[in-house]
């Protein structure tokens, strides 16, 4: 019975001392809102976007935009041009506030 039990009582420690370990590696989100003016980066896009063939001499962002809406804390609407083919709603780790 007390063997049982001592596994109860280390079972249930290890439980409550989950979140302990899980959020080290959690960073705050930037809050987004309407008209900020932002970077997008271009990660997924390095072909699309830029004809270049090094990799190494690429910019990581390109040129700023407004944030058009903010759908979810998470993700946001762009005011993009025409000319990028992307979708419009991008997550906000593509994205960085920009400082002029």
């Amino acid at each position: 019975m007390t063997f049982s039990l001592h596994l109860w009582i280390s079972d249930a420690h290890s439980i409550f001392s989950l979140p302990q370990y899980t959020d080290r590696k959690r960073a705050e989100v930037d809050e987004y809102k309407v008209r900020d003016v932002v970077i997008l980066s271009i990660k997924d896009l390095k072909y699309q976007i830029i004809e270049r063939k090094t990799e190494k001499l690429i910019k990581r962002f390109i040129r700023p935009y407004k944030i058009k809406k903010v759908v979810l804390s998470n993700i946001v609407k762009l005011e993009l041009l025409a000319t990028i083919k992307i979708y419009l709603v991008v997550n906000v780790s593509r994205i960085q506030r920009y400082i002029s």
